[in-house]
Order: structure tokens, then C-alpha cells, then sequence
């Protein structure tokens, strides 16, 4: 199936290949756990109920902590006797963990609105001066904006590529005060 090869029974109803791009995650239909990924990250699910609906998903805590995983469940609805491929794979990101501090030593306070240069996407700054980017690629600036004024900082992604285990925490760096 999709260039892959399985061995199994005659397969009743329909099946689905599920891809989850990586080894060893966890597969649930129905939340059931019916399978497990193979070396490649793949499994094939036999047993599909025909014209109806068959929840398949994936456990996001069996990936590494610096993965992101946007859709860990599907829908599928194969016709009899014919297979579905079920793609769960995690989309690559480079999630990082920024620590930002103003000129006078202390954090921006919890909560404020920082928006970033190259995305207008606005993101809540949390306590610490920390704030979390699911995906820094390049350098960007961004803008941090509380009650008592506004200030400014510039990011870049670690220069080496971190651990599959780990999310990367880059500072603490300054953010400037705007002029007023």
C-alpha cells in the first residue's frame, strides 16, 4: 500500500496506512491502541468499519518535547474492501524558549502582548520575562507592549541545532524601552 509492504490476514472491511514519522508511537482507533509504528513510523489498521467513521489517532506525549504535533487524530471513512492513508506525521518546527529583561534588571510584566516583525501574530509574554515561539527559524524582532510602556528586542535561533529532548532558551536579552 502507497509503495509500503504489510503482511496480514484478509483484511475485513477496509484498511488504513497511518504514518506517524517516527518509531515506537502509539496508534489508537476509537481511542483504542491497536498499533504501534514500525522502524519507518508507519502501521497498517485492518478492521475499518466501510462508510462510516473511524477515529484514528496518535499520542502527541510519545514524541520528543521539542516536536509539535498540529493534528494527532483523523477521520477516515474508506470504502469497502479499499485502504485510507492516514498521514499524523508532525510538521518540523523549531520551537524555542526566549527570556527577555528591561534595561533596569527586571522582567516585562506577565501577560503583555508581544508581537513579532515577520508574523503580526500577537503571543502573551509569561512570567519570568519568558515567552515561548513554536517555530524561529531566522532572526526576528519583535514587540512587547504592557500598561506602563512598550519596549523592543531582536531573537535569532541557537546557532547549533538543539537535542530532540530539549527546547532551546535563548537570553536573557535586553528589550529596549521605546522612546516615549
Amino acid at each position: 500500500m502507497d509503495g509500503s509492504l504489510f503482511a496480514t490476514q484478509a483484511p475485513n472491511g477496509a484498511v488504513a496506512l497511518v504514518r506517524t514519522g517516527e518509531q515506537g508511537t502509539r496508534i489508537y482507533r476509537e481511542n483504542r491502541q491497536v498499533a504501534t509504528a514500525d522502524e519507518d513510523g508507519e502501521a497498517l489498521l485492518t478492521g475499518l468499519v466501510p462508510y462510516s467513521e473511524n477515529k484514528i489517532s496518535v499520542d502527541p506525549r510519545d514524541y520528543s518535547l521539542s516536536t509539535i504535533v498540529e493534528t494527532s487524530q483523523k477521520i477516515v471513512v474508506p470504502r469497502r474492501q479499499s485502504g485510507a492513508v492516514v498521514d499524523l506525521v508532525p510538521v518540523g518546527r523549531h520551537p524555542v524558549l526566549i527570556v527577555l529583561y528591561l534595561q533596569d534588571g527586571s522582567f516585562p510584566p506577565a501577560g503583555a502582548r508581544v508581537t513579532l516583525d515577520d508574523s503580526g501574530d500577537a503571543v502573551v509574554l509569561g512570567r519570568d520575562g519568558e515567552l515561548f515561539i513554536a517555530d524561529l527559524r531566522h532572526p526576528v524582532n519583535g514587540h512587547v507592549e504592557y500598561a506602563h510602556g512598550s519596549c523592543r528586542f531582536a531573537a535569532a535561533p541557537p546557532p547549533t541545532p538543539p537535542s530532540p529532548d530539549t527546547i532551546p532558551r535563548i537570553g536573557p536579552l535586553a528589550c529596549s524601552r521605546d522612546a516615549p
